[in-house]
């Protein structure tokens, strides 16, 4: 009786699995010894403050107009609008 390789080709494939698990153990490990830290500036977060209290301060006016429209007493000043108007015409050229 002649003996073959007929399980060669599963231990071919065994051994490159084998050998992709230790490379994906090696670049794991690697992975956690590189880690890396993020601070962020206290300009940045003075930075981030400002930009909440301003959203604050937006949301605030807004409600303060939505109240002012359902009164009816909210007035609209001609003058301004054109004003406004005419300034960002200037910032366009």
């Amino acid at each position: 009786m002649k003996i073959t390789n007929q399980n060669q080709s599963y231990i071919d494939t065994k051994k490159h699995l084998d050998q992709y698990k230790k490379v994906q153990h090696q670049v794991s490990q690697s992975a956690k010894e590189h880690s890396v830290t993020v601070d962020i500036s206290s300009t940045s977060k003075k930075i981030r403050q400002i930009e909440t209290n301003d959203a604050f301060s937006k949301a605030e006016r807004i409600a303060q107009i939505k109240s002012a429209i359902k009164s009816g007493t909210y007035s609209v000043s001609p003058d301004k609008i054109a004003h406004s108007i005419v300034e960002s015409m200037k910032e366009q050229r």
